[in-house]
């Protein structure tokens, strides 16, 4: 199958949830994303503002904002500028309607610790389909940092096939298990 027939098809399943299925799978990601080592390690995590059907990363976000720095991903010409926040408050809606801080400090990419990654499909290896724009792969290249795709059970599909821009996830996290990609 064509990334874009994946695409597809896993969109159309995730989209498929109610809001209220969206709020208890979410929480259910955040319980296990709060137990992965290296989540819990991180000092400084890139998250990204949940925007329609994604899992749900508000409390998640809230709730690493008490003993953790929290930076969200804001657009400028097609790259993801990473800028730091103090709370959820100050977001207004940026590229594709996705909310993102206004203005404020950017972070050095090198200090980011851990990477919350969203993406429209996974597997097992750590291959991600995200919206096709490319945003996320480029920023990717550019960091060490561990890499977490959060995403809903249904968005696990058998085999993503992979080219050479494609920056795979360290962990994905969905509401049954935290999948060790760096094992498969």
């Amino acid at each position: 199958m064509s990334k874009e027939q994946i695409r597809n098809q896993t969109l159309e399943k995730r989209d498929s949830l109610s809001s209220d299925q969206i709020a208890q799978l979410s929480s259910m990601i955040a319980k296990n994303l709060s137990v992965l080592d290296p989540f819990v390690k991180a000092k400084i995590v890139l998250f990204y503002a949940s925007h329609k059907s994604e899992v749900f990363t508000d409390g998640m976000i809230n709730e690493a904002l008490l003993t953790k720095k929290i930076v969200l991903p804001r657009m400028e010409g097609g790259t993801i500028v990473p800028t730091l926040i103090m709370d959820m408050d100050n977001l207004i809606p940026g590229h594709g309607g996705i909310r993102e801080p206004l203005s404020a400090p950017s972070v050095k990419i090198s200090s980011i610790d851990a990477i919350i990654v969203p993406g429209i499909a996974f597997d097992e290896k750590g291959r991600r389909i995200g919206t096709g724009y490319g945003y996320y792969d480029r920023f990717l290249k550019k960091t060490h940092a561990v890499k977490i795709g959060l995403g809903f059970e249904c968005q696990i599909v058998q085999d993503i096939p992979h080219q050479e821009h494609d920056v795979d996830m360290d962990f994905v996290v969905t509401e049954k298990r935290i999948i060790d990609c760096r094992r498969q």
